[in-house]
């Protein structure tokens, strides 16, 4: 599953143009930013869909793009939720003569599992979209972000327009 950053260059531009390789620079260092808030936001921090976050940016100059993915088989159902239906487009039903032991903490439906429930079907899972969480904290540091480069690109105390 992949996120592709895309910054509009044209805003970039007109407010007091970026030099080519400060957008290339912005795009990369917005990239970064997103993966960092992705694997603060990410359900588990523990699981391997927090170690399958990851970033790189391609291309150079005003042409660079930043994509931000998670590698893990089911980081598009967490993200997106499952519905009623699991991952296989079926109903979540445990198997013929058999039922879901589910960790639930205080539940004393079980007297020798304390601590767990049985449930034979699921509704599925809700969505918890890290990836727009990520993007949607991070855009408004993006002005924030192109300041700090305008400063090292032009070593001026000046922002270059950026409000």
């Amino acid at each position: 599953m992949n996120l592709l950053i895309h910054i509009d260059t044209t805003e970039v531009q007109r407010r007091r143009g970026l030099a080519r390789r400060a957008l290339g620079l912005l795009v990369r260092r917005v990239t970064a930013a997103v993966e960092g808030e992705a694997l603060k936001v990410v359900p588990k921090k523990e699981d391997n869909l927090f170690i399958s976050i990851t970033s790189n940016s391609e291309g150079g100059g005003s042409a660079t793009r930043g994509v931000v993915k998670a590698t893990a088989p089911y980081a598009l159902w967490v993200h997106r939720g499952t519905g009623i239906y699991g991952p296989d487009g079926w109903p979540i039903v445990a198997k013929p003569g058999k039922a879901f032991l589910i960790p639930v903490p205080g539940a004393t439906e079980i007297p020798d599992k304390p601590g767990f429930i049985f449930r034979k079907s699921f509704k599925g899972m809700k969505g918890r979209p890290f990836f727009e969480w990520a993007a949607k904290a991070v855009v408004t540091r993006v002005p924030e972000i192109a300041r700090d480069i305008y400063r090292t690109v032009f070593g001026s105390a000046t922002d270059g327009g950026w409000e």
